[in-house]
């Protein structure tokens, strides 16, 4: 988990959370790696074939590029032959798909909620290994050979560390599709009674019905996974608006951290 840069209301120095997670999807994916794919490369060398790994990145997000340099270093060390053929998600995804259809890998690993779920849906039979999805109920992700990582912390843990580092806040806003999130805004409202905390939610079905900071009557704002609520259009505003009311933000990844969280 990432957390954000963070300033009070009586001008103090701002203060920056430090990341308080392991790196468990790299751990994950040293599992999956050594454990399930070998058995897609072994039928693949009894056919004399180096095995394809197609792999479904944005080229231009850092994040997205460490996640690959990290599988690639895990392949490396455990001696896992194969070859890869890295796709832009942000060149067409239909594309991509139809290119991966005809080339059939014998693994693909993709990057992000909005290719994942295409890829899972267009491309059945052939083993996915996903990263840096975003929770959700409505993600397909449970009819083909799988497995990965979201980017989910437990809310009580994400706002414990939260309450920490800045110990005077007491109301914290959060915005969420209810599609998305309803039961983590609902898991967070319970747990943060238990830390001296109010949790106030503004449900958001699309941008447009979220309102402005100034509106919200808070003092901290909590940026949850959500397609709808963590758009970058939104994120950015969420920070100019807090960086004048001096509202401490805490954001989940180190990419909303570099942007200004």
């Amino acid at each position: 988990m990432n957390t954000a840069r963070t300033g009070s209301r009586d001008g103090s120095p701002t203060r920056r959370i430090r990341r308080v997670t392991v790196p468990v999807r790299l751990l994950l994916l040293a599992v999956v790696l050594t454990v399930i794919f070998p058995a897609y490369i072994r039928a693949a060398e009894a056919q004399e074939k180096v095995p394809l790994v197609a792999v479904v990145i944005k080229k231009k997000f850092s994040e997205h590029q460490k996640a690959l340099d990290g599988i690639r270093e895990i392949l490396i060390k455990q001696k896992i032959p194969c070859r890869f053929a890295v796709y832009d998600s942000t060149k067409g995804l239909d594309k991509v798909i139809r290119i991966m259809q005809i080339r059939k890998p014998a693994l693909i690993i993709s990057a992000g909620t909005t290719a994942t779920k295409k890829i899972a849906a267009g491309i059945p039979g052939i083993p996915l290994l996903y990263t840096m999805v975003m929770p959700s109920g409505n993600t397909p992700l449970t009819s083909r050979p799988l497995v990965g990582s979201t980017l989910n912390v437990p809310a009580d843990t994400q706002l414990k560390v939260f309450k920490s580092v800045v110990p005077k806040i007491k109301k914290v806003g959060v915005a969420f599709n209810p599609a998305e999130n309803k039961k983590l805004v609902a898991d967070a409202k319970k747990a943060v009674k238990k830390i001296g905390l109010t949790l106030i939610a503004f449900p958001a079905k699309s941008p447009k019905d979220i309102p402005k900071l100034a509106d919200m009557k808070v003092d901290a704002y909590w940026v949850i996974p959500d397609m709808t609520a963590s758009s970058y259009p939104i994120f950015k505003r969420i920070i100019q608006d807090s960086i004048k009311l001096k509202i401490p933000v805490m954001v989940f990844s180190r990419y909303h951290t570099k942007s200004g969280g």
